[in-house]
């Protein structure tokens, strides 16, 4: 079978440089990129093979491509190694320094380092960065026609397809192949953060997020920026030429959404900062609407959904229900799906009442301040206020009124405090002091009357997506961690009956705006299976080994590794794989079950000989053992444990 296109991306020099622009001028006239004999770091110019596709890099910009017919070394003293192309194509011919810009390269490149003048980059960004360059070209035409362009974003699409109609997935394969990384770039992109023809759309809070003091951004070719503080809306940067500059965060969103990019001086700063969080994007959490917890065997319910908490109150200590991750999630995923079915003007006044309940709070508090209570009745007064109730205290007894109850009751526009028992949502607490309930909200009421009218101001309440990510989901017990919400898995939006009650109500619902994405390593042999009634439930997705990320210096080594388990490597297609189990492997086991995965051979240092460390390291300290492991284990066959003695760097 036809063997993937590769994709190099060729740095012309640096642009701060006069050689620069007249080895691009030397580019253009002689229709080969052209690299300096004394260059420091070539990056992987000797890997560049005839028929792949060279990327032309001039000042952050990628300005033209062109087929590679081969290298050669030219008489030239000193600009002699020549990579000849068939023809260049240009972003602007009019004007060839003109292109498109870097962003998403980090996160993209195979081999060559953060610095190497060459790099390889993944198909998928070489093939999208051509198509921005020019694609009406002849090569863009024969590219299309004749070679099958693996698409990363169409296999993504699927997946959150799936995950949209079944509600939650699991990712499954061997160790080593991204299933965690995956999985926070699919909630990524479901929780609407993406890039998109337009960038990347994040908050200053996104922003933040992805940066620290101290951390150092790569900016031109030989120089970073240093973070040395971040700001409520602005950062301070330590430049190597400038010394401290202050950005605004606005400026680097900017940036990430129009994908501009300045040529020099502060300017190009929030380029930079903008192209490194780019970079970095797809391996973050960058939002609320995203939580990652990881099982383990010890793992219950009561650590993930709803549990009995001991909580020190003076001297005294009490137990009490609390919401765990799942059930706090599902609380706020399920606000905002209610929310986002009201209309624009019931949201405005609710926004309104509870903006006005604050100011009530307010005025509670400092009365509480100045007499030590609040009286409702001759007997009974608020003494202080939590985090979401109001602590009431009568003769010989103190008890709480959640916020919560206070608000329904008043959007129910109840009349007597036996109504309160009947408003639907009141808490279990709600309905032993009702009366209570009632005294606050006379209460409230006449605060409003002394407020001005209510002013509609129509909001709307857009449906989000909220994604839990549980990684290593098979190394709990899954339906004694789950409990009753094995049913509440498949019947979206419906109420079930948790076995803990929260201030006396018992019912938890999933909504359909939630979304569970599993991790699980099928070649962990000391947790159980998943049982059919938990499986049926869940959507399953191979996450398989692939050449395409690795390291150039690494695939002689992933080849020997894969041919333990794969008995047809040399003709895998990468893109849809079907591995056939090697001599190896024992007859139990599946070898997509166990392969070792792609991300024992990434790299991302700077030359091959600190790649080749690493590699060296990572063999003896990770691989090695591992494979020791599926000796002992029985994974693998006696026979394989002189191929394994020689694998070597």
């Amino acid at each position: 079978m036809q063997q993937p296109i590769k994709f190099y991306v060729c740095s012309v020099g640096d642009p701060t440089k006069d050689y620069a622009r007249q080895n691009l001028d030397r580019i253009v006239t002689n229709s080969a990129f052209i690299l300096h004999k004394d260059a420091k770091q070539k990056g992987v110019y000797e890997e560049i093979k005839p028929g792949s596709i060279v990327l032309l890099k001039f000042d952050r910009k990628l300005v033209a491509y062109g087929k590679v017919l081969g290298n050669r070394t030219t008489d030239d003293e000193d600009w002699n190694l020549w990579t000849d192309v068939k023809e260049w194509f240009f972003q602007d011919l009019g004007n060839v320094e003109d292109g498109i810009p870097l962003h998403g390269i980090g996160g993209d490149t195979i081999a060559g380092g953060p610095y190497g003048t060459v790099k390889e980059v993944s198909t998928e960004f070489g093939w999208q960065k051509l198509q921005e360059i020019d694609s009406l070209s002849s090569l863009h035409a024969e590219l299309n026609n004749q070679v099958v362009i693996p698409n990363e974003s169409e296999s993504m699409n699927d997946i959150i397809d799936l995950l949209k109609y079944k509600k939650q997935i699991i990712l499954q394969g061997p160790p080593g192949t991204g299933k965690t990384f995956t999985a926070k770039k699919i909630a990524n992109k479901l929780a609407g953060l993406n890039r998109n023809d337009e960038g990347v759309v994040l908050t200053i809070e996104n922003i933040k997020a992805l940066l620290h003091i101290g951390e150092h951004i790569p900016y031109g070719t030989e120089s970073f920026l240093t973070i040395s503080k971040l700001g409520d809306e602005t950062m301070t940067v330590k430049s190597p030429k400038e010394g401290i500059v202050s950005l605004n965060y606005n400026r680097v969103v900017k940036s990430l959404k129009v994908k501009s990019v300045s040529k020099k001086g502060s300017d190009a700063y929030p380029d930079a900062i903008a192209e490194y969080i780019s970079n970095r994007f797809t391996d973050s959490i960058l939002t609320d609407q995203i939580k990652l917890v990881q099982f383990h065997p010890a793992y219950s319910y009561e650590d993930f959904v709803r549990g009995i908490t001991a909580r020190t109150n003076g001297a005294a200590v009490e137990y009490k229900s609390e919401n765990k991750i799942l059930a706090e999630f599902a609380t706020e995923a399920l606000e905002n799906y209610e929310n986002s079915k009201k209309d624009i003007h019931t949201l405005s006044f609710e926004k309104w009442v509870n903006e006005e309940l604050e100011l009530f709070f307010e005025e509670v508090q400092h009365e509480i301040d100045n007499d030590g209570k609040f009286p409702l009745t001759e007997k009974v007064s608020v003494i202080s206020i939590g985090s979401d109730y109001f602590q009431i205290s009568g003769t010989s007894w103190t008890d709480k009124i959640k916020f919560s109850d206070v608000l329904l009751s008043y959007f129910s526009d109840i009349k007597k405090g036996q109504e309160v028992r009947k408003v639907e949502g009141i808490s279990g607490l709600a309905k032993h002091r009702s009366t209570y309930i009632f005294d606050m909200l006379l209460r409230f009421r006449k605060f409003l009357e002394t407020k001005s009218q209510f002013e509609d101001k129509p909001i709307d309440q857009t449906l989000l997506n909220y994604v839990l990510i549980i990684d290593e989901i098979n190394r709990a017990n899954l339906p004694a961690v789950l409990g009753e919400l094995i049913y509440a898995l498949e019947y979206r939006g419906e109420t079930v009956q948790s076995i803990y009650d929260l201030e006396g109500n018992r019912n938890l619902i999933l909504p359909p705006n939630l979304f569970i994405i599993g991790t699980m390593n099928t070649a962990d042999r000391s947790v159980g299976h998943i049982d059919y009634a938990i499986r049926r439930r869940f959507a399953f997705v191979d996450v398989l080994p692939s050449p395409e990320y690795i390291h150039s210096v690494a695939k002689d080594l992933f080849k020997a590794v894969s041919e333990l388990f794969v008995s047809n490597y040399d003709s895998v297609n990468w893109h849809d794989p079907k591995p056939e189990r090697s001599i190896y492997v024992a007859a139990d086991f599946r070898p997509e079950d166990i392969w070792i995965g792609h991300s024992y051979f990434m790299s991302e240092k700077e030359n091959d000989f600190e790649v080749r460390q690493q590699l060296e390291l990572r063999l003896k300290y990770e691989i090695l053992p591992l494979l020791k492991e599926y000796l002992k284990d029985g994974l693998l066959m006696p026979n394989a444990e002189n191929k394994i003695l020689e694998l070597h760097v």
